[in-house]
C-alpha cells in the first residue's frame, strides 16, 4: 500500500502530463466492482496466418493457399509484370478495390491485418506516380505506368511489395505472392482486482516481435512502458505453431484501466482492468510536474471520487503566479466510452481566476466513468499550437 501511495502521485502526474485514462467498462464495470475475476490463463494469443497465391503468366489458373482458383491473366510488358487489380480482391489481400472513372484511378485498400506500410494507395492510369489515400503523390517514387487492357485496370506488382505488405516474385513464368495476416486473439478482455497492479500472460508466435501494452492517456491517446515484461516459457507447441509465453505487469489507477495490446507489425487489441478501491483507502490528488510552482489545489481532497448522477464536484485552488495570461482555468470531463475503448470529452467549464484563486463546479448528469482534467491558463506558446495550457491535475470520478 505504501509503495502504491507513492506511485499514485507519480502515476497520476505522468498520466496527466499526457492525458491519463480511467473510467467504466460499461456493464462489466458494475459486475467487476462486486466480484473479482480470476485469470484462467493467457489473456491473448498472437500469431500469423500465412497466405500464398501462385499463377502463371500465360494462364488464368492459380493456387490460393493450395486451392485452385481462376484469375485474370497477368501481363508482362517491357520486362515488368502487371496484374489486374481485381486479383487483389480475389486473393483476400485487399479489402477494397474501387474504380473512379472520372479520375481514371484505382483505389486499393489492403486488408489491415497485413499491417502494410500504407493501408490505402491510388493508381492512376497513365501516371508513373503512386498516390496516398488523400490523393497526394509520392514525389520521390516513380513506377511503371498502369494501363487498361480488355476493360481491366492493370498495375505493376512492385508497389505491392514495397508499400502494401505483399511479397512478390517471378520465377520461370510463375508469379508468387506471399503475405500474412497478423492476429491478436483475445481470450479474456476484462477482469478486476483490488491490487494497485495486475500481472497477466499471453502467448506470441516465437518468430514475431515481442508484444507490449500501452495504457490509456485519457482523450489524448496511449502511452507507457512494458519494461517489466519478461518471457517465462519458451518453445510451446500449439496449433501447428511455436510460441513463447510472456508476462506483463501494468500499474493501475482506481476504476477502469484500458490497456492496448500491440506489437511491431502485429495489429492491436484492447483490454480493460477494473481496480476496486476500499472506501476508506485514501487516494491523494496528484499534481503534474507542469503544475509545480504554479498552483495549489484545495478541493477536492481525494483523487478518486464517487458521485451519484446529478451531483457536482467542486475543483478549487490557488494560482502562485500572476499576470495577464493567468486569466482562467478549464475543468474538462472526459467520459469513458466502451465502444471506442477510450475517453471522449463530454463537457467542460471555464473558471476565472480572481485574486489568484479559482473555483469551478462540474455537474455530472450521466452515469459513467470520467477522467477530469484541470487545465491551466494558456501561458505557454508554441509555433505549431500557438498559446496553450498544460494539464495541472487529474481527478478520477465514477458516477452511479
Amino acid at each position: 500500500m505504501k509503495k502504491w501511495m507513492k506511485s499514485t502521485a507519480i502515476l497520476l502526474s505522468v498520466w496527466l502530463a499526457y492525458s491519463g485514462g480511467t473510467a467504466g467498462v460499461g456493464a462489466a464495470s458494475s459486475q467487476a466492482a462486486d466480484e473479482e475475476a480470476v485469470l484462467p490463463g493467457d489473456v491473448a494469443k498472437m500469431y500469423r496466418i500465412p497466405h500464398e497465391l501462385t499463377f502463371e503468366l500465360k494462364g488464368t489458373k492459380g493456387l490460393l493457399d493450395g486451392k485452385p482458383i481462376n484469375v485474370d491473366q497477368p501481363i508482362l510488358r517491357d520486362g515488368r509484370v502487371y496484374v489486374p487489380v481485381r486479383t487483389l480482391k480475389q486473393s483476400g489481400a485487399a479489402d477494397v478495390v474501387e474504380w473512379n472513372a472520372a479520375k481514371r484511378e484505382v483505389r486499393v485498400v489492403i486488408n489491415k491485418k497485413l499491417m502494410p506500410s500504407f493501408g490505402e494507395l491510388r493508381y492512376r492510369i497513365g501516371s508513373n506516380k503512386i498516390y496516398s489515400g488523400d490523393g497526394t503523390a509520392f514525389q520521390q517514387e516513380t513506377i511503371p505506368v498502369p494501363f487498361i487492357s480488355g476493360g481491366r485496370a492493370y498495375v505493376p506488382i512492385r508497389p505491392l511489395n514495397t508499400y502494401q505488405g505483399i511479397a512478390v516474385a517471378l520465377d520461370k513464368g510463375v508469379v508468387t505472392w506471399n503475405w500474412s495476416e497478423k492476429i491478436i486473439e483475445v481470450q479474456q478482455r476484462e477482469w478486476s482486482t483490488a491490487e494497485p497492479q495486475t500481472t497477466f500472460t499471453m502467448l506470441y508466435q516465437k518468430d514475431m516481435n515481442m508484444p507490449q501494452f500501452l495504457s490509456s492517456l485519457g482523450p489524448g491517446g496511449w502511452g507507457g512502458s512494458s519494461s517489466g515484461s519478461k518471457i517465462i516459457e519458451k518453445d510451446i507447441k500449439l496449433d501447428g505453431r511455436i510460441y513463447n509465453r510472456i508476462s506483463l505487469t501494468a500499474e493501475l489507477h482506481p476504476g477502469v484501466n484500458p490497456l492496448l495490446l500491440t506489437a511491431v507489425s502485429a495489429g492491436e487489441e484492447y483490454l480493460a482492468v477494473y481496480r476496486k478501491v476500499n472506501p476508506s483507502e485514501p487516494i491523494p490528488v496528484a499534481l503534474t510536474s507542469d503544475a509545480e510552482g504554479y498552483t495549489k489545489l484545495t478541493a477536492p481532497t481525494q483523487g478518486y471520487v464517487k458521485l451519484k448522477a446529478g451531483e457536482s464536484l467542486t475543483i478549487a485552488g490557488e494560482v502562485l503566479q500572476s499576470g495577464p495570461l493567468f486569466d482562467e482555468v478549464t475543468l474538462r470531463a472526459s467520459k469513458y466510452e466502451p465502444a471506442v475503448h477510450g475517453y471522449e470529452e463530454d463537457f467542460s467549464v471555464k473558471s476565472p481566476i480572481k485574486n489568484n484563486n479559482y473555483s469551478g463546479v462540474l455537474k455530472f448528469e450521466k452515469p459513467g466513468s470520467y477522467w477530469v482534467d484541470l487545465i491551466s491558463p494558456k501561458y505557454m506558446r508554441s509555433i505549431d499550437l500557438g498559446p496553450y495550457g498544460n494539464r495541472w491535475a487529474v481527478i478520477i470520478v465514477e458516477v452511479e
